[in-house]
């Protein structure tokens, strides 16, 4: 194991594995992180995260709590984990000219306007200004001005605009539950392949308290997608007022049908989902690997 100058660990669940290098690059602060063997960590924050062997992190990462990176991920420098990063490169004509302004000072400083959303996997290409209230819709890459408050923002192979946004509408309320609902599945399909195969292979490079942990990170993010859930439903009363002022006479009762469901309907929800949690698989699962091993 190799610890380069300016790290920093904390935490008393602290675990790194032989053969692991934190801040080769630059320094690392971990706490309460696990760490199989062969790790390397070139530099950044990280928190409540589990990784698991030949897994390599580039420098100014920032991975936090519910983490889980399988053996042999790799992940490139300055990747934030639950995070979004901005970069402002150099210009084709070798200046820095490209600054973009994302609300302003003034009216910032007051903490009484509304939240400028970025969408994930875009970007902004400077030097640009956007008017609080603005939302960009995910993978849009926004190369225009925009001024006018409470503007949805899009772009992407076809041809991009804006349109007013109203918060708290949400139209297709069904398609966001049921990713959801297919996303927490998957979480506890994979808690149970952990629970029942994958420690059937404890060993050197996989040991006890490091399968502990990634059952106990994969744990927070299923707990913590059950409560965003939740939290979600609660929301549907002021978004059926939001739909019906939005929509007015062509409100579709199907939409509003839909928003009370979810809001009645989720502490049921919620509970099956616990259920499920212990749900006798091991024979199943054990079977399945006995056919694959052939």
């Amino acid at each position: 194991m190799t610890i380069y100058s300016g790290c920093k660990i904390f935490g008393r669940s602290i675990l790194i594995l032989q053969g692991s290098k934190l801040g080769y690059e630059e320094p690392v602060t971990l706490k309460n992180c696990q760490l199989g063997p062969q790790v390397e960590l070139k530099g950044g924050f990280f928190r409540d995260a589990v990784f698991l062997k030949n897994v390599s992190v580039g420098s100014g990462s920032n991975v936090r709590e519910g983490t889980i990176l399988e053996e042999e991920s790799r992940v490139a420098h300055s990747v934030g984990l639950k995070q979004t990063i901005l970069h402002f490169n150099f210009t084709p004509n070798q200046d820095k000219a490209t600054p973009s302004l994302i609300g302003d000072v003034p009216r910032g400083v007051m903490l009484n306007q509304r939240p400028i959303f970025l969408g994930g996997q875009g970007g902004l290409v400077g030097p640009c200004r956007l008017e609080f209230g603005t939302v960009t819709a995910a993978g849009s890459i926004i190369r225009i001005d925009e001024l006018r408050p409470g503007r949805l923002i899009f772009s992407g192979t076809g041809r991009g605009g804006s349109i007013p946004f109203m918060p708290g509408m949400y139209q297709n309320i069904k398609r966001i539950v049921l990713n959801n609902i297919t996303y927490i599945a998957n979480l506890i399909a994979l808690m149970q392949w952990y629970a029942y195969v994958r420690s059937q292979f404890i060993s050197d490079d996989f040991t006890e308290p490091l399968f502990v942990a990634l059952k106990e990170k994969l744990r927070m993010a299923i707990d913590e997608r059950i409560q965003r859930l939740k939290a979600l439903s609660q929301k549907m009363p002021d978004s059926v007022i939001a739909y019906q002022n939005y929509t007015k006479e062509n409100a579709s009762s199907r939409i509003l049908k839909q928003k009370n469901e979810f809001l009645e309907r989720s502490d049921e929800l919620e509970d099956y989902f616990r259920s499920q949690e212990n749900i006798a698989v091991k024979e199943n699962l054990l079977h399945f690997c006995d056919r694959w091993a052939r």
